[in-house]
């Protein structure tokens, strides 16, 4: 019962935050941020019986970019980087076990399947890279973010195709979401302002979220 109020608070927040953005700006969900990670925490906790102090520090990081990233995306863009960094890293931690886990003997159909995905993703990933970095002048800490943003989406693919669990379903649309998020978020703080595609951006990134509290538990 508990768990269900809680996963009916993070909605409830996510779905505020959104109209928010949409209404007023992304400045203005700054204080309604933090409630969604600490639903999210609560409600693994109560499922798994224990305190993930690695997964509480991820899922704050990220709240603490999407927050400075609010109020001045280019200004804080080092601060933003730092903790998106830290949150793909320890993501890449915490889905580890799953990744060793994986036995897969690959034929052609997953060779050819694998490259066209590859090459699709590293396309998409470099032109932002190539055009956030003409415009922002930071190569070196956007290069970083670039490879442990590429780390984790990988992974997160990777286990969803190749992982023998019904929860490894998750970890494809944390892939997806984090791209439309991350990649997205970057169209729009730098080419494209429309508040249609923040909100875009902004649902990528709750669903994304809640997703992967879920794989976890």
């Amino acid at each position: 019962m508990t768990n269900k109020i809680l996963i009916f608070f993070s909605i409830l927040i996510a779905i505020i935050s959104v109209l928010i953005s949409f209404i007023k700006g992304n400045e203005y969900t700054i204080c309604i941020m933090p409630f969604f990670t600490v639903a999210l925490f609560s409600i693994y906790s109560l499922s798994t019986k224990r305190i993930n102090l690695l997964l509480l520090t991820c899922l704050f990081s990220i709240t603490l970019g999407e927050m400075v990233a609010s109020q001045d995306f280019e200004q804080y863009f080092n601060y933003i980087i730092l903790c998106y960094v830290l949150f793909f890293s320890l993501g890449t931690l915490l889905i580890w076990p799953a990744l060793v886990k994986i036995q897969i003997q690959h034929n052609k159909i997953d060779l050819v399947g694998a490259f066209i995905g590859g090459g699709l993703f590293l396309y998409l990933v470099a032109s932002v890279f190539f055009i956030s970095a003409d415009i922002l002048q930071e190569y070196i800490p956007l290069a970083v973010g670039t490879l442990s943003f590429s780390i984790f989406i990988s992974s997160c693919f990777y286990i969803s195709g190749y992982y023998k669990q019904r929860s490894s379903i998750y970890l494809f649309i944390v892939g997806v979401g984090y791209m439309i998020a991350c990649l997205g978020g970057l169209v729009f703080e730098l080419i494209m302002p429309s508040k249609i595609f923040l909100v875009l951006v902004n649902v990528s990134e709750f669903i994304a979220q809640f997703c992967f509290v879920y794989f976890l538990i």
